[in-house]
């Protein structure tokens, strides 16, 4: 049995995108990322959606760019692990959402009057953001079919983990 973790973050540096994620929001994270350990090379690696892009850092470089909030372990088989990083890596430089995001301002906009709607701008994973990236994994490992990711902020998600009682690390 391996794991692989999801985690959530803000920068270390003011960043007036998460800034407003964070208020918009009313969350004390902006990002959610995927953590695996890579037996290989004997080091964790985080796949993200940031910038513009999806990309993987270590975790050494991305502890020194971020302040992780809160992490889950997820138990899963070997098998699981490897689908998750095949997953991941065949995503690596998908383009990052902008539109998307836009879309999930509107998402946010029809919650606040008690609404409940889909992303605009959604595009099939053509394009991702960093919540998406991290519901589309939990779903993949068959925690996540109550997610929606193309309207999920990493508090959603973050709530989703906390609700299914996830081991927070």
């Amino acid at each position: 049995m391996d794991s692989i973790i999801i985690g959530f973050s803000t920068p270390n540096k003011f960043n007036l995108f998460s800034f407003l994620i964070r208020i918009v929001c009313r969350s004390s994270m902006s990002h959610a990322y995927v953590k695996y350990h890579d037996d290989y090379t004997g080091r964790w690696v985080i796949f993200q959606a940031s910038g513009l892009e999806v990309n993987y850092i270590s975790e050494d470089k991305f502890k020194t760019l971020e302040n992780i909030v809160a992490e889950f372990d997820l138990p899963v088989s070997d098998e699981l692990k490897l689908k998750v990083v095949r997953d991941s890596i065949d995503r690596l430089g998908t383009p990052y959402g902008i539109k998307h995001i836009f879309g999930i301002v509107i998402v946010l906009i029809a919650r606040g009057f008690g609404k409940k709607t889909k992303n605009p701008f959604a595009d099939g994973g053509a394009t991702m953001v960093c919540s998406e990236l991290a519901a589309d994994e939990l779903i993949e490992v068959g925690e996540g079919k109550d997610l929606d990711p193309e309207t999920a902020m990493p508090i959603d998600v973050y709530n989703f983990l906390v609700k299914l009682g996830a081991k927070r690390l």
